[in-house]
C-alpha cells in the first residue's frame, strides 16, 4: 500500500467526509481548475476530486503531510538547529507543532501525495484561494511537484528556493484571477483554532518563522513576476525544469535568469574528535534576513545578507555524557566588505541575545553569553565562521 493511500485511510477513520458540508465547500473545485488552467496556460491532464473535513481531520490530514519525510527524530535536531539560529524561541515545541502550524495557516490545500483539495468543511475558502490549489494541482499534473520536497529540511535554503517558485506561481495566477473578477474575492480563510480546543497557543508559528513561511508567497510573487515579465509563462515553465535553488536566486531574479548560482560549500566540520553529526543545512540570504531584521534596523539586515557566495551550517553532539550539542556555521562572501557587514551585525545580534556587547574590530571573539552558550566566532577576507555551544 502506498503511503498517500495510508494517509487516507487514517484521516477518514478519524471522521467520515460530510457530504452536505462538501457540496458546499467544494463547489467551485471544478471552475477553479478551469480558471487556473486559462490564466496559467497548461492544459488540465485530469480531473481533481475535493473533500471537505472537518477540524480536526483537517489538522490531522496536514500534519500527515508535513511528516511524510521527515520523522520526528529529525524534527527535533531542526528545531535545535532552528534554534540555535534564532528563528525560534527557546519554548517552541518544533516537532510537535510544526504540523499544527502548517495546519492552521492553510485556508485550503492540495497535496501532490493525495491527489485531491482538502478544504475545510466548516467555513468554505474564498473562489480565489481554491484557484491558488488548483494551480498547485496544474504544477503536479506538468512539472511532477513530488521531488520538490522530497527528504529536504522544511525552511532549508533549497526548501525556501523551491517553495517560492511553488507560491509565486500561485499567487500570480490568484492575484491575475482577482483583478479580473474586479478585486471582489478577498474574502478570509477560516480560523481553525476557534474549531480546536488543543495546541493552539503553544503551536502558533513563532514571528520569524511565520515570516519565512510567508515570504515564500511575497518573494515568490515577485520572483514569479520578473520570469513572466522575461519571457511569459513560458520562463516560468522552465524554471520548473530547472528550479532555483537559493533564496538568493529568488530574491534577485536576474542572477537566476543569468544561471548564476553560487557553489556548494561542505558540511563544517568540529576539532572535538568522536562528535556525532545529527543535522546539516544551507541557510541563506532569506533566514539571515529575517533573523537580523526582527534583531535590528531592516535596512542593516539586508545589507548583512546580500553579498553571500554560499553557507552551511550543521548541528553536532558532542562524545560524553553532558549531552552538549554543537552549531557550527560557515558562510563565504563574494567581498570583504560583505564579510565586513555581516560580521559587525553577527555579533551585534548574539552580543544583544546573549546580554553583553562583542568587539566587532577583533579576528575572533569567545564569549559565553547569560544562558551558558559558549561562542565562538572567526573571519578572514572571505569567511566567517561561528561555534554555538551548549
Amino acid at each position: 500500500m502506498k503511503l498517500f493511500e495510508s494517509i487516507a485511510i487514517i484521516v477518514f477513520s478519524l471522521s467520515p467526509v460530510n457530504v452536505v458540508a462538501e457540496e458546499s465547500a467544494c463547489s467551485y473545485s471544478e471552475e477553479a481548475l478551469v480558471v487556473a488552467s486559462r490564466i496559467r496556460e497548461l492544459p488540465i491532464k485530469r480531473t481533481i476530486e475535493c473533500r471537505a473535513l472537518n477540524p480536526e481531520a483537517f489538522r490531522s490530514l496536514a500534519r500527515e503531510i508535513v511528516d511524510r519525510d521527515l520523522s520526528h527524530h529529525n524534527l527535533a535536531h531542526e528545531g535545535s538547529f532552528l534554534k540555535f539560529l534564532g528563528v525560534l524561541p527557546e519554548s517552541y515545541n518544533y516537532a510537535a507543532c510544526v504540523g499544527d502550524g502548517y495546519a492552521t495557516a492553510a485556508a485550503a490545500f492540495y497535496s501532490p501525495y493525495l491527489g485531491y483539495f482538502v478544504v475545510p468543511d466548516w467555513a468554505p475558502p474564498s473562489k480565489a484561494v481554491l484557484v491558488h490549489e488548483a494551480t498547485h494541482a496544474l504544477q503536479d499534473q506538468h512539472f511532477d511537484t513530488r521531488r520538490f520536497a522530497y527528504g529536504r529540511p522544511l525552511l532549508s535554503d533549497e526548501s525556501l528556493a523551491a517553495g517560492s517558485l511553488l507560491e509565486g506561481d500561485a499567487m500570480s495566477v490568484e492575484e491575475e484571477y482577482v483583478r479580473s473578477v474586479g478585486g471582489r474575492d478577498n474574502a478570509p480563510g477560516p480560523d481553525l483554532n476557534s474549531q480546536l480546543a488543543t495546541k493552539s497557543a503553544e503551536c502558533e508559528l513563532p514571528p520569524n518563522f511565520s515570516e519565512l513561511f510567508h515570504g515564500m508567497y511575497d518573494y515568490g510573487y515577485h520572483f514569479v513576476s520578473v520570469l513572466r515579465a522575461s519571457g511569459g509563462w513560458g520562463a516560468v515553465n522552465r524554471a520548473f525544469l530547472r528550479v532555483p535553488t537559493t533564496t538568493e536566486e529568488v530574491l534577485r531574479a536576474k542572477r537566476f535568469l543569468a544561471k548564476e548560482r553560487n557553489k556548494k560549500v561542505a558540511v563544517p566540520r568540529p576539532v572535538q574528535i568522536g562528535a556525532k553529526l545529527l543535522f546539516a543545512s544551507e541557510v541563506g540570504e532569506l533566514v539571515i534576513r529575517v533573523i537580523f531584521k526582527h534583531a535590528l534596523d531592516p535596512r542593516r539586515a539586508v545589507l548583512a545578507a546580500a553579498g553571500g557566495a554560499g553557507d552551511m551550517a550543521a548541528l553536532y553532539k558532542l562524545p560524553g555524557f553532558s549531552g552538549k550539542e554543537l552549531f557550527i556555521w560557515e558562510t563565504k562572501w563574494e567581498r570583504e566588505r560583505d564579510v565586513d557587514e555581516f560580521w559587525s551585525v553577527a555579533l551585534e545580534v548574539w552580543g544583544r541575545r546573549g546580554g553583553g556587547t562583542l568587539n566587532a574590530v577583533a579576528r575572533s571573539v569567545h564569549f559565553v553569553d547569560s544562558t551558558g552558550i559558549e561562542m565562538r566566532f572567526s573571519r578572514n577576507k572571505n569567511l566567517v565562521r561561528i561555534e554555538l555551544e551548549r
